[in-house]
């Protein structure tokens, strides 16, 4: 199982590796979100980073950091990096 802010935070660090320059963001960023308070210390850079850049969008209002990801929602979060 993967987390959301575990997903997050791979994704960003495989961006980082292939050359681009994303920068993670703060909690200002995530601020938004309701359960914005759970995201780990060690994911905020990247969660916010992801939502910046609308890879992860969050579902009424929650981005639920410490839900696990279905495989359908991991495509769909690889499918939007993919065309960034």
């Amino acid at each position: 199982p993967l987390t959301r802010e575990q997903a997050a935070v791979f994704l960003l660090r495989a961006l980082q590796a292939d050359g681009w320059t994303i920068a993670g963001g703060n909690r200002s960023t995530i601020a938004g979100f309701k359960d914005a308070a759970a995201v780990s210390d060690y994911a905020v850079g990247a969660v916010s980073a992801m939502v910046q850049y609308n890879i992860l969008q969050g579902n009424n209002g929650l981005l639920s950091p410490h839900n696990t990801l279905t495989r359908a929602q991991m495509a769909v979060i690889l499918h939007r990096a993919l065309i960034l």
